[in-house]
């Protein structure tokens, strides 16, 4: 730049096929940084110049600071370079980023505040978000190929998985967000006491 500066640019090429460069994936992080609540812009780069150009082959990307004398997290813990002060610090502000600042409730849950203690929880599966998970199927063949290598495994030990990772989550979550978990895991270890069918 003008002023000695450098930038990262990040910018769709051609037309290649969704992912990291793809344009709908472009826009996406573009939409995403754009709107990043106050308490969580600390801890992303901010955007210096978006671009989004029509045509019969899209134009899309965008700039951050270079930061020339960075080291990520991952080659820091190789060279042992962090204390436990400075690790701990670091966790506490990425869990502020993430699950403060910009974690979107994805459930609903009902019987702790309406005395009925009729106790349920729902992944909202119309949200944006997550719903174009739903339209293709991203595990059969993964199964398949670890049940051809290692056998099945019968449906509770899937359930004692889940449910374990569940209170983990928990442990890491507030409100709604635990309070969901926590009911997911009562439901997962009910199921493991009860099930001996392969999945």
């Amino acid at each position: 730049m003008a002023d000695g500066s450098l930038r990262v640019r990040k910018s769709s090429k051609g037309d290649a096929p969704p992912g990291p460069w793809g344009v709908s994936a472009l826009r996406r992080e573009i939409a995403y940084l754009s709107a990043l609540p106050p308490g969580a812009h600390g801890s992303f780069p901010p955007l210096l110049a978006v671009w989004d150009e029509a045509g019969a082959v899209p134009s899309v990307g965008y700039e951050v600071p270079l930061y020339a004398e960075h080291t990520d997290a991952g080659e820091l813990a190789r060279r042992s370079s962090l204390t436990q002060a400075e690790v701990d610090e670091f966790q506490d502000a990425l869990a502020s980023a993430l699950l403060d600042e910009v974690q979107v409730p994805l459930c609903e849950i009902a019987g702790f505040d309406d005395g009925q203690r009729d106790y349920s929880y729902r992944v909202r599966w119309e949200s944006p978000l997550i719903a174009p998970f739903q339209t293709r199927d991203w595990h059969t063949r993964l199964r398949r190929a670890f049940e051809a290598k290692y056998g099945a495994w019968p449906r509770r030990l899937y359930a004692l998985i889940d449910g374990y990772f569940s209170v983990a989550m928990a442990v890491n979550t507030s409100g709604v967000q635990r309070r969901a978990r926590l009911l997911k895991a009562t439901l997962d270890f009910n199921a493991a006491r009860v099930s001996s069918s392969p999945p």
